[in-house]
């Protein structure tokens, strides 16, 4: 097998975008009538990690009701990119410390500047003002 037969074989195999590699069908397929006999339950919920803490009067009726933090309504990129790829892009390479967002940048300029590890200029200094150690 020459080169390019390689490769066409190679690129019938890669999928177009958007496009599912897990099929269902039968009773696993998402609209199928019988799909809810078949997959399993979701599991109770579990039990609140801390006891509340009853400092309300017993006759108080949001005593009752207990506060419950929303879930977040998106995740960060951040912890995406841990899920889809294994690793943790805030860890420094170097030290193993956290790493920070500085700044975000969509500007080719700006990208060049900072890759290229180009600093802005200095400020001026207000006038009037003696600099003792320049």
């Amino acid at each position: 097998m020459d080169t390019h037969q390689f490769l066409a074989r190679l690129c019938a195999l890669v999928p177009p975008p958007k496009f599912h590699m897990t099929r269902y069908y039968g009773v696993f397929a998402s609209h199928h009538r019988l799909r809810e006999r078949v997959i399993p339950r979701p599991a109770a919920p579990l039990p609140p990690p801390q006891l509340a803490l009853d400092f309300a009067l017993p006759d108080d009726p949001l005593a009752s009701s207990p506060a419950t933090s929303p879930r977040p309504r998106r995740i960060a990129w951040a912890q995406l990119l841990a899920r889809v790829f294994a690793i943790d892009i805030t860890r420094c390479r170097k030290c193993g410390g956290r790493m920070r967002v500085l700044e975000v940048v969509s500007d080719a300029d700006a990208i060049a500047r900072i890759l290229h590890g180009a600093r802005a200029p200095p400020a001026p200094h207000p006038p009037g003002q003696v600099l003792l150690f320049a």
